[in-house]
């Protein structure tokens, strides 16, 4: 089918001193999926009335079987005490995992409908690997993604959210049932045992040849150390490329020169960044990690749990509250922004590109983030899938 009425964005201009974004209206044809050509000519098809046109989202890092989104009621935090948070709601978790167990099909698919009808069309799934309840969070969200298919493309992630030590067989067993990325947390704070966590995640990592996605919440000093050691495992085990470091939140608490040398360390192994740019703490600084090369995904993690009751499900709000963070102003700089949330880490649009497609009636990415136009319809392999649009053929 062609598209017609759509603009795409093309450079560059200056008025008067300041930057404007190009644009030029095109028509697009979409077949098998693709893009198969953009043209300035008018076609026959589907007319978007002058919206933008840019790359659809990822979710690089999410959380869908433990959260009260999609509940009958609003469900905030219980408060914890503060002296080892994580350990006490780690605690919490246990006592409701089982319970939770019925309300996983309903409240991820909520979560799917929310953060699709977004923009995202593609999630990197973190799923329960624990003692409690073994792989019952990973059948059920699995079947989930699966009915969901036409809508997202996924890859799941044996999260350890109560430690890897001691649960290795059951890390292995979700591994051994094609769960595609090995998890890792806090190896200090919850495992209790650096070196022990992080050479057992990557003994099981190498043996099924699976990349690693490691949490790393702790600040200052110890996760400074953890990263350190973190790296001397990738070097030792050969595992460049295949490890992202989420959160990292110790890399909040370098300077800039301290920033780059750890980036150009980053660059040389190859590892990655999720960050959800927290305001509550220090955080990576993603500009500068970007700048020098590093991979870096704004992502949504958890909405609305028993962890935090916030979140939108909106990786454009993320985006533009990173921006504001990180004093991202100018027209460039909101718009580079957007390739944080990216499916494709840009922001062209491009023939041979799979029709994975967000339609704004924002007049550029950089409008998109400063103001997080909520007008979206969204495309995955060239078929509609937000409800607001699921009309159209």
């Amino acid at each position: 089918m062609w598209i017609n009425n759509v603009l795409i964005e093309d450079g560059f201009y200056n008025e008067n001193e300041e930057v404007f974004v190009k644009t030029k209206n095109v028509s697009i044809l979409i077949e098998d999926g693709h893009i198969k050509d953009i043209t300035e000519e008018k076609k026959e098809g589907i007319d978007l009335k002058n919206h933008l046109v840019l790359p659809a989202l990822i979710d690089n890092h999410i959380h869908l079987d433990k959260g009260f989104y999609g509940a009958d009621k609003f469900h905030a935090v219980v408060p914890k005490p503060s002296d080892n948070y994580v350990f006490h709601r780690i605690e919490e978790e246990r006592n409701f995992l089982k319970d939770f167990l019925k309300y996983i099909d309903e409240r991820a698919n909520a979560l799917i409908d929310l953060i699709t009808g977004n923009g995202a069309v593609k999630m990197r799934v973190q799923v329960n690997a624990d003692p409690v309840i073994e792989l019952e969070n990973y059948k059920k969200v699995k079947k989930v993604l699966l009915d969901n298919k036409d809508r997202l493309d996924f890859e799941m992630v044996a999260f350890v959210q109560h430690g890897l030590l001691g649960n290795e067989k059951i890390v292995e067993n979700m591994l051994d049932q094609g769960c595609e990325i090995l998890g890792g947390l806090d190896p200090a704070t919850i495992d209790y045992d650096i070196e022990k966590s992080l050479k057992t995640t990557f003994e099981i990592a190498t043996k099924r040849d699976v990349p690693i996605d490691i949490h790393l919440h702790n600040q200052a000093s110890l996760g400074l150390y953890e990263i350190e050691r973190l790296m001397y495992y990738i070097d030792k085990f050969n595992y460049k490329n295949k490890v992202t470091i989420s959160h990292g939140l110790a890399l909040g608490s370098l300077n800039q020169k301290e920033t780059k040398d750890m980036a150009k360390k980053f660059k040389d192994l190859g590892i990655s960044i999720n960050s959800t740019v927290p305001l509550n703490s220090k955080r990576p600084d993603i500009i500068t990690f970007a700048d020098c090369g590093i991979k870096v995904n704004i992502v949504n993690d958890n909405i609305n749990d028993h962890w935090s009751p916030f979140g939108t499900g909106d990786l454009v709000e993320r985006a533009s509250r990173a921006a504001e963070v990180f004093g991202q102003v100018s027209m460039k700089e909101l718009c580079d922004m957007y390739k944080f949330i990216s499916i494709t880490g840009d922001r062209k649009v491009e023939i041979g590109q799979k029709a994975n497609l967000l339609f704004t009636s924002a007049k550029s990415s950089a409008e998109l983030i400063a103001r997080n136009d909520k007008d979206r319809i969204v495309m995955k392999d060239g078929k509609f899938i937000n409800r607001k649009f699921k009309s159209i053929k």
